[in-house]
């Protein structure tokens, strides 16, 4: 009997070792899931992070796009570039006298 119980604290400690064993590893697994969730986000946090870069960037490109089509609206509605634009793209110009036709009413026309 005296082998028996030798071999029973032999098992004994085998089982606590064998549970401290396991703790470990859970304990190491969870902290090595916990390390690949935080990389995770922390990628898609730059990656968020220059997608609103390129985004402002072009928010500002398209800002001051509208402010030159603004003022190049402002220039279209003034008469001297309407004339200007007239005569260079069209060749048109201002009539001389002998060229307007007057159109009127005639008499006893409603």
């Amino acid at each position: 009997m005296r082998q028996q119980a030798p071999l029973r604290e032999r098992i004994a400690a085998f089982v606590l070792e064998a549970k401290h064993l396991a703790f470990f590893l859970v304990c190491m697994a969870a902290l090595a899931a916990v390390v690949f969730f935080h990389l995770s986000v922390r990628n898609n946090v730059i990656q968020l992070g220059y997608s609103l870069s390129q985004e402002n960037s072009r928010g500002r490109a398209l800002v001051r796009q509208r402010s030159e089509l603004e003022l190049e609206r402002a220039l279209m509605k003034n008469p001297e570039e309407i004339g200007k634009a007239a005569g260079e793209k069209f060749g048109m110009h201002i009539p001389d006298k002998e060229q307007l036709v007057r159109v009127g009413r005639v008499k006893g026309s409603p």
